[in-house]
């Protein structure tokens, strides 16, 4: 379109290859290629994508106040070990974005529209982040761990600055929506294997911790909560008794692995349960489950010992639930 050293733009199947220091640009096409290099500097710049476009962005690239705008069916991919602060990134209609390994999101809006797709690669790091997942749109962070939405409603996943947040290989958080909230300097750690259905809702608050061992499984409506998330204060003494820094450090949930969780339960603070077991539907659970048990009820309480479960329904031989996971039940503390 007009005669520039390093440029490059006409209005069909559009190009620009480089390795660019400090480059800024808004640039929109049909049918576009970008490529740009590695060690790049974006600040304060608008990509707009659209119409089966692509960009592709090399390695060790930083995004400060950026905002991209990625449309109908176009892609865009960032490689390893990129740094995104403060920025804005919106996937519409069917395009996808793709983060390379050990990428840095720091302070970030994301908003994954209808149909679109956003991924990360192992070891990325997501920090005071909002990711808002919308109708039959869907989430892949590490080796196939998928958060989807349906065309009801959205996911909201909201991780402040300085949580610990990580989640092991094929997991899928799936149906209809959920919510998942990381306060600061809170924890969440998810084993491998894990699957949790729609409605579910987990909150992790400042100075928690939540873990959950691998191959658990969780039913519809779940909700985890690692605090009470209000203040309470006695009276007499004047002080807060539920929520100051040192009693949150003692305040936390552990699931052990292959753990099945039923339908509507609710796991409070102060829970651990033991590799094995089962938590029956509508249950509350706020205290020490012992290994391969069913507990169930408002309290939840032990049932029945010496069980073994597995995810195939009809299943005829005991093997089925995984050698590593039958065992008689010990007595907890």
């Amino acid at each position: 379109l007009r005669q520039e050293t390093q440029y490059y733009e006409d209005l069909h199947g559009n190009k620009i290859i480089g390795n660019y220091q400090g480059l800024k640009f808004a640039f929109s096409g049909f049918y576009s290629v970008i490529e740009i290099g590695q060690n790049v500097q974006f600040q304060e710049t608008v990509f707009y994508i659209h119409n089966d476009s692509r960009i592709e962005i090399g390695e060790n690239t930083q995004m400060h106040k950026t905002v991209f705008s990625v449309d109908n069916e176009s892609e865009l991919k960032i490689g390893e070990d990129a740094q995104f602060m403060d920025n804005q990134i919106c996937i519409h209609n069917s395009s996808e974005v793709i983060f390379g390994n050990e990428v840095c999101i720091r302070n970030n809006n994301v908003e994954i529209g209808d149909m679109s797709k956003l991924n990360m690669g192992t070891e990325c790091n997501v920090s005071n982040t909002s990711i808002s997942i919308k109708k039959c749109a869907q989430t892949l962070l590490e080796e196939r761990v998928y958060v989807f939405s349906n065309n009801t409603r959205q996911t909201i996943w909201i991780i402040e600055e300085g949580a610990n947040f990580t989640i092991g290989k094929k997991g899928n958080f799936s149906g209809q929506a959920g919510e998942c909230f990381v306060c600061g300097k809170a924890q969440l750690k998810i084993g491998e294997g894990f699957s949790i259905n729609g409605n579910y809702r987990i909150v992790v608050n400042q100075g928690t911790s939540v873990i959950i061992g691998d191959d658990c499984m969780f039913s519809y409506d779940i909700s985890i909560r690692s605090n009470d998330g209000h203040s309470i204060f006695d009276i007499v003494s004047k002080e807060n008794i539920n929520s100051t820094n040192d009693v949150n450090k003692n305040r936390g949930i552990i699931l052990g692995n292959h753990v099945w969780v039923g339908e509507r339960a609710c796991i409070l603070y102060n829970t651990q349960i033991g590799d094995g077991s089962i938590i029956g539907a509508m249950s509350l659970v706020k205290s020490n489950i012992p290994n391969n048990c069913i507990a169930a009820g408002i309290p939840a309480k032990v049932i029945k010992k010496n069980v073994a479960w597995s995810r195939e329904e009809g299943a005829e031989d005991l093997i089925k639930c995984g050698q590593a996971y039958v065992h008689y039940t010990e007595e907890v503390q």
